[in-house]
């Protein structure tokens, strides 16, 4: 796509989307799309948005006590699950949930600092994770997809906002009351483990390439209302000449 094309007249008031897919997008393309918008702002240079992390608040039902700040209630948290990690017991009983829940914290939304101007961002595309193979007529993973890379696509395709990984969350991606786990091969164990950590009304999507024998029932009766999603094919039930 041709660089002047992604500065559209202010008078418009649009922002606009250009895809490139050469190597050379970034080293000639961006410098040449700064012209046009530069030129827009005639009062005040085009500037780069900072981006600050959400602020760390009380989720609690009745409020942390006295003198306990969300900060000190998300420490508390941290350094309590390292403590019962190894202890699966400890992790379901009664106290942990009690005391988890009386220091249950939340962080709000990214916060984007807008300092004047005209301006563009420049977005690089993770690999594919999933990809459609006509031998097979079926979506199958890449090589791509592991790690933090297929948690990401994962969360984005199941429409999950990902987690602070510095905030020692146990689940990777969140929505609503739903919270997401992306594992390799998904076990009884690790249902029973992923159950002893959500709070009363929370869900969970267990997303795994490979689901043992049982363990899609023993994970609608630790939590109700949660479910495991097999990959790619519960993600993408595309087939040649399909409906999806």
């Amino acid at each position: 796509m041709c660089s002047a094309a992604l500065a559209p007249p202010p008078q418009l008031l649009r922002r606009w989307v250009g895809v490139g897919s050469r190597a050379n997008c970034w080293s000639r393309r961006s410098p040449r799309s700064r012209v046009p918008v530069w030129r827009r702002s005639s009062t005040t240079k085009t500037q780069a948005d900072t981006r600050t992390k959400g602020e760390r608040v009380d989720a609690t039902e009745d409020g942390l006590p006295d003198g306990v700040s969300p900060e000190d209630a998300a420490k508390f948290t941290s350094v309590l699950n390292k403590l019962i990690k190894d202890d699966p017991e400890l992790k379901k009983s009664v106290e942990v949930k009690t005391l988890k829940a009386a220091s249950k914290t939340r962080r709000t939304k990214e916060v984007v600092n807008w300092r004047g101007g005209g301006g563009f961002q420049v977005a690089h595309l993770s690999p594919a994770c999933f990809d459609y193979t006509p031998e097979l007529d079926r979506v199958m993973l890449t090589a791509a997809a592991t790690g933090e890379t297929l948690i990401e696509s994962v969360a984005a395709n199941l429409g999950f906002t990902l987690l602070h990984p510095d905030d020692d969350y146990v689940f990777d991606a969140r929505h609503g009351n739903a919270l997401l786990k992306v594992e390799g091969v998904a076990t009884t164990e690790i249902v029973d483990w992923l159950a002893s950590q959500v709070q009363p009304g929370e869900t969970i999507v267990l997303a795994a390439t490979t689901a043992m024998d049982g363990v899609r029932q023993h994970l609608r009766r630790a939590v109700k209302g949660s479910r495991v999603v097999a990959l790619p094919d519960d993600v993408f039930r595309y087939s040649e000449g399909g409906d999806q």
